[in-house]
């Protein structure tokens, strides 16, 4: 929302799509007391209005980007605070990133990263960790890629090298991992790594929906991913959506009776939300199929609620409500 941001008159620039490179020229150019003219991906208010400067391209090479300057952080602070994610098996953990984007297309997600799977390689995952582990003490690690098991081999081979390092680590993917990229050698080795806990998006039960969402998984393959994980000791918890646009009741019972009879460990329903930026936001708009809130790309307050003819939000609370008492 970057126009919408502009209108703001605290705000002196904004960095449009990835920041790694325009943040480095914004630095030097500040440091250096310098106009910020021609800056790729910046936009800068100048003289009372706002110069936009073309865009850069989306592209970064992971395998480039340097470390974190974790130096720069008192690290302990963040043992001292509650974890978004799943309970950690010990206070000192942290996330990380081994990739970038993902392919998929699904209607509801971001684009932060771009539609293209771009993962670190292997050793250089590894140096991380080994340098968070022996340096500031961290024992386990919250991966927080969109996909990390896009690629099988690369995946495998950076739980080969913690294995083969003999440390005893955490891990947990609570961010998600793809189902049908899964066999049975990567979740045993993800166990043997000392992964605990890992999260996949299921979203709907419903082939239509599926569909329309982009999603497309094959949804077949579930309990036998599941059942690996259980075999291995990996606790399993289940993203399920409710209330996409045109979705009936009776699809939303059959996502929470396909989640209530799976073999996921928790499950977790959201309502779905047409998020600025996303295509369900433009679809939403497209349609009148909302309530309530406000035009995200009019307004700063509320998000759009989606609604059909068989449901408003306060129904869709309601089913939701019922779908975690009859899940747990």
């Amino acid at each position: 929302m970057p126009e919408q941001v502009m209108k703001l008159d605290c705000i002196d620039s904004i960095c449009v799509g990835k920041g790694e490179q325009v943040w480095s020229d914004f630095l030097d150019r500040m440091a250096a007391g310098a106009g910020l003219e021609g800056i790729l991906g910046l936009w800068v208010r100048q003289c009372g209005s706002v110069v936009r400067n073309p865009p850069r391209g989306d592209y970064v090479d992971v395998d480039a980007v340097p470390m974190p300057a974790y130096h720069l952080l008192n690290i302990e602070r963040y043992f001292d605070i509650d974890f978004v994610r799943f309970p950690t098996v010990d206070r000192r953990a942290i996330q990380i990133f081994t990739s970038r984007g993902c392919p998929y297309r699904c209607i509801y997600c971001h684009d932060l990263f771009g539609k293209r799977f771009r993962g670190r390689r292997p050793e250089l995952v590894w140096e991380e960790i080994r340098h968070l582990h022996d340096n500031y003490g961290i024992r386990e690690f919250m991966i927080e890629d969109d996909i990390f098991n896009m690629d099988l081999e690369r995946a495998k081979r950076i739980c080969d090298l913690i294995i083969a390092s003999g440390l005893k680590l955490g891990f947990q993917f609570g961010n998600g991992v793809r189902l049908e990229r899964f066999d049975e050698e990567l979740m045993r080795k993800l166990a043997k790594a000392g992964t605990h806990h890992i999260a996949i998006a299921i979203e709907s039960a419903n082939e239509r929906i599926q569909r329309l969402i982009k999603k497309n998984l094959k949804l077949n393959r579930l309990n036998e991913v599941l059942g690996w994980a259980r075999k291995s000791g990996i606790e399993t918890l289940g993203f399920f959506m409710l209330g996409f646009p045109g979705e009936t009741v009776q699809e939303i019972n059959r996502t929470i009776k396909y989640a209530c009879g799976s073999h996921f460990d928790e499950a977790l329903f959201s309502i779905a939300t047409p998020y600025a930026g996303t295509e369900l936001n433009d679809m939403v708009r497209a349609t009148g199929s909302y309530e309530g809130g406000h035009d995200l790309h009019d307004e700063w307050e509320g998000v759009l609620k989606i609604k059909t003819d068989e449901w408003d939000y306060r129904k869709l609370k309601r089913l939701q409500r019922k779908a975690y008492f009859l899940f747990f």
